[in-house]
């Protein structure tokens, strides 16, 4: 029995050989392990050689043996505490089972199975203590986290990739962390990792929301290196470090190196990318990532394939913003009517995603040799695109081996944009004039295109200038990109997004990359005053408390 150690009177008070327990963070954690001697606990806090008890929130499920037989609880934890027990089923005399759920509310109180038995329900009353360890026993971090509670203020703590790989255990378990909070404290490399199972489901994403990250991830601006996965599905499958973020979802400030994915499927619709294979509707966010490496994708059935650097798939109201990208991505689809999307950010963008404050650079390989009457969508951001962009910029060299070379719609930024969202939807957009955009059938015959901003648009709502490539790693295009953002910042205001910091952009030795510098604008008379010179004649006018 896991007992909480109150006070240091009371743990001097207790054999050596009992089981004590504390709190820590205002988690509830036991020790598991004897105590060697009484004098080691001071102040009610358990010495070194206790193991600390984490558990992870969630609901769990125990079994106990009562006088009559079996008796199964829920238990539920929340913020590291029992908040809740419920019945679920037991076979025990009604008169006596009575009594003994008077027990549940005693356990919640004081967060721990130690707690005097109902007197007249005693056997009764020790099944329900063991269900609730049962339960209890489920629910500990099995070497997860290196600490924390998961608060904002206490998050939870990664540092190594053992570590890593245990918390995609515990989300694919049914672990969402929705309202908490996962940092890493460390870089990370996964180079002895096979094959990484990446952290949630895989499959479908809308029928296993229980089971896909819903918390706040933090890199903290660390980075998770060598993140290799080599598989074959054999039905709809959404791979990357994530599988797919639910749409409370926000992965931040992460630095994601040398990634080499290798995906295959023979029987469904496949999603890759670095970060998540696809994004739930409603609102997950990707906030100041970068990715490098190499992402190779294989539909051998389905025609659905969707490839991005950063995600495969954002759906309605997803946001991106301070992203980039030096990723080369082979996209392949043997079948007749392939669907492909793919793009240096996004495969595909659904309505009302936003990406911002982002750039791609690497080269983008699409294969439908076989294509007799699909449609190919290929872009330097995004295949495809029905949402707001701005302030982007790829230089994404783009070549496509096709069978029907007029079914393909390639765009320096977005292979087929979709309807806009008015005239502010679409601005700030920067291409490289001298990319290479080379089409060739299945036979070898082929041609190269001239780069241009959009393989086709629904209403030519969209602002996009070309540059030369040199051009676009000056100093000078760091700058024009700063110069935008407090434009763009004013748009995102307007959508109710305020609380979105934006990235600076800096020239570098391999070109112009977001800075860790957050952007600030240069306060300038025109911020401070509604109108004037400042002279006698055209005085600085003052409106505003603001």
């Amino acid at each position: 029995m896991k007992r909480r150690v109150v006070n240091s009177a009371l743990a001097l008070s207790l054999s050596a050989a009992m089981v004590c327990g504390t709190v820590f963070s205002g988690t509830a954690v036991y020790a598991t392990e004897n105590i060697d001697t009484a004098e080691s606990v001071e102040d009610g806090s358990a010495s070194s050689n206790a193991k600390k008890v984490i558990y992870q929130d969630g609901e769990y499920y125990g079994v106990g043996k009562g006088r009559n037989g079996e008796i199964k609880l829920k238990v539920t934890i929340e913020d590291g505490k029992i908040s809740s027990i419920e019945n679920v089923s037991n076979t025990e005399t009604e008169y006596f089972w009575n009594k003994a759920v008077e027990l549940f509310e005693s356990i919640v109180k004081a967060d721990s199975t130690d707690v005097e038995s109902i007197s007249g329900a005693t056997r009764s009353s020790e099944g329900i203590k063991q269900a609730v360890e049962d339960a209890l026993e489920q629910a500990e971090d099995h070497g997860v986290f290196d600490g924390g509670s998961g608060t904002k203020e206490d998050p939870y703590i990664i540092k190594t990739a053992e570590q890593l790989k245990n918390f995609a255990v515990s989300v694919d378990e049914g672990n969402t962390y929705k309202g908490q909070y996962v940092e890493l404290d460390a870089d990370v490399d996964l180079g002895d990792i096979d094959s990484w199972n990446p952290i949630g489901a895989e499959a479908k994403a809308s029928d296993n929301t229980d089971s896909l990250f819903d918390g706040t991830f933090d890199g903290k601006d660390h980075a998770i290196t060598n993140l290799r996965i080599s598989e074959n599905y054999s039905a709809e499958a959404n791979v990357g470090l994530f599988s797919s973020l639910n749409n409370s979802a926000v992965v931040k400030n992460v630095d994601l190196k040398n990634v080499d994915i290798e995906v295959s499927n023979d029987a469904d619709v496949l999603r890759a990318g670095a970060v998540a294979g696809d994004i739930v509707s409603g609102g997950g966010k990707i906030d100041n990532v970068a990715v490098s490496g190499e992402i190779k994708t294989n539909e051998q059935v389905k025609a659905q394939l969707h490839t991005g650097a950063i995600v495969g798939r954002v759906n309605k109201d997803g946001v991106l913003t301070n992203v980039y990208s030096d990723v080369k991505i082979t996209a392949e689809c043997p079948v007749e009517k392939p669907m492909v999307y793919a793009g240096g950010v996004t495969g595909v963008a659904g309505n009302n995603a936003i990406i911002a404050n982002a750039a791609s650079k690497g080269e983008i390989n699409v294969k439908t040799p076989n294509n007799s009457n699909g449609n190919n969508y290929i872009g330097g951001i995004a295949g495809m695109f029905s949402g707001y962009l701005w302030n982007v910029y790829s230089l994404s060299d783009i070549a496509i081996v096709n069978a029907g070379v007029e079914e393909t719609y390639i765009g320096e930024i977005v292979g087929w944009m979709m309807a806009s969202k008015g005239d502010t939807s679409r601005k700030q957009l920067y291409y490289a004039s001298d990319a290479k955009v080379e089409c060739t059938s299945a036979t070898g015959e082929g041609e190269t295109q001239e780069a241009k901003a959009f393989g086709t648009t629904f209403d030519n709502i969209a602002e996009a200038a070309s540059k030369k490539k040199a051009d676009m790693q000056s100093a000078e295009f760091a700058a024009e990109l700063n110069g935008n953002v407090k434009t763009m910042s004013s748009y995102i205001d307007k959508l109710g997004l305020s609380d979105i910091t934006f990235k600076s952009w800096t020239a570098a030795e391999d070109g112009v990359i977001l800075d860790d510098k957050d952007w600030e604008k240069d306060v300038t008379s025109a911020d401070i005053f509604e109108s004037g010179a400042g002279t006698k004649e055209d005085p600085y006018v003052i409106k505003t408390a603001e």
